[in-house]
This record gives C-alpha cells, sequence and structure tokens, in this order.
C-alpha cells in the first residue's frame, strides 16, 4: 500500500472532519461515539491503526500507527503531512515513546490479562554495518509462553523508542531468560535503551 492508494482527497476530508470534532473530543478523550467514529475513518486507510492521549508539547495527541509494516510509514508520514492546524493537538506518524513506569499489561491466548513489570530488564544491541540493529532482551519474570514473552518485549522496546525508530533502526527482537556467554556483562538496564542507542547513532 502506498499514498497512490490513500488519496489527498480522502485524507483531507478525514482532517476537515477532525478538526470539527477536535475541541469536543480534546476536552474527552473517552467519548465513545467519537472515538468509534474515528477509528472507522482511520480503519478505511488499510492498514493503519491509531492511539489518542496525552500530547508532548500539546495537551492531546493522535497518533497513527503503521502497524508494525515498514512500508506503511511514509502514508502515515503523508498523513500527518496533510494535517491542520487544531488547537490543543498535535498528530504523530507512528506511536511516539511512552512516558511510562514500564508497567503495563498483556492478554494470553485466552485472554486472560498478565501483569508484566520491565522496570527490571535488560538489553544487548548488536550492530550491523548498515546501522540498524538487533537487541536481545533478557526479561527473566515472565511465563514460559512464548507468545507473551514476545507481545510483551515488543511492547517495551517500542515503548522505550517509539514505533517509528524500532521499524527503522531494529531488525530483530529476541527475548531471553538468561544472556548467552558472549552478552553477559553486556547488558543495560531497559530504562537507558533511548539514551543508548541515539549515543551509538552520534558516534
Amino acid at each position: 500500500m502506498d499514498m497512490a492508494r490513500v488519496s489527498q482527497d480522502s485524507v483531507r476530508e478525514f482532517w476537515d472532519w477532525f478538526r470539527s470534532i477536535s475541541t469536543e473530543l480534546g476536552s474527552n478523550l473517552d467519548n465513545s461515539e467519537i472515538l468509534q467514529e474515528l477509528d472507522e475513518r482511520i480503519r478505511s486507510f488499510e492498514g493503519i491503526t491509531w492511539e489518542v492521549g496525552p500530547g508532548i508539547s500539546e495537551l492531546n495527541a493522535l497518533a497513527f500507527s503503521p502497524n508494525g509494516r515498514k512500508e506503511l510509514l511514509s502514508v502515515t508520514k503523508q498523513i500527518v503531512a496533510l494535517a491542520p492546524t487544531c488547537v490543543g493537538w498535535e498528530f504523530h506518524p507512528a506511536k511516539p515513546p511512552k512516558n511510562w513506569d514500564l508497567r503495563f499489561v498483556v492478554e494470553d491466548k485466552h485472554g486472560n490479562q498478565v501483569e508484566v513489570d520491565a522496570t527490571g530488564w535488560q538489553y544487548a544491541l548488536l550492530k550491523f554495518p548498515d546501522g540498524t540493529f538487533d537487541i536481545v532482551v533478557h526479561a527473566p519474570n515472565l511465563p514460559d509462553d512464548e507468545d507473551i514473552r514476545y507481545q510483551a518485549a515488543d511492547i517495551a522496546v517500542e515503548g522505550q523508542l517509539g514505533e517509528q525508530t524500532m521499524l527503522q533502526l531494529i531488525q530483530n527482537l529476541d527475548v531471553v531468560e538468561e544472556f548467552e556467554d558472549d552478552l553477559v556483562g553486556k547488558g543495560n538496564s531497559v530504562t537507558v535503551l533511548a539514551e543508548h542507542l541515539a549515543s551509538l547513532l552520534k558516534s
């Protein structure tokens, strides 16, 4: 999918609608009627999802999401490029880094909620010549369920880096109970992941 399949007219129609409800939604981010229509309108841009929440420099933010598909990032960027000015709102082409405590909930295949505390996790980065990375996450407190382990590791890493950085710079993510011998002693706290990656990109 590319911007040729998402017409500028349909994007402008979306933004005209969003501008018309932006004040009402901004005053109540739990407005179910508006959120349902927002969901329907954004999902018409096939493959793209979204989230709303507190902004970084504005009170509220609307983040589009390529939903893990790198090829859709150019589409979400072009959608945001056409965004109007809406008082109290900022717009992102991917989910930004979270301002959080690294505690969250995931669902297992039966729909049961599993609480995750990633504050004690470590990671190791493996850099490639093209400037991208593999990341190995040491998460000893996760249950022995591969789906939950990878889902939780993905949420934690994306929450620290933001979706765009993760899509552009992280090739593979692995999650382990123990680092292999060649990585023992080379791990860093997941709380410093974003700063560490930024420093490596500058070097």
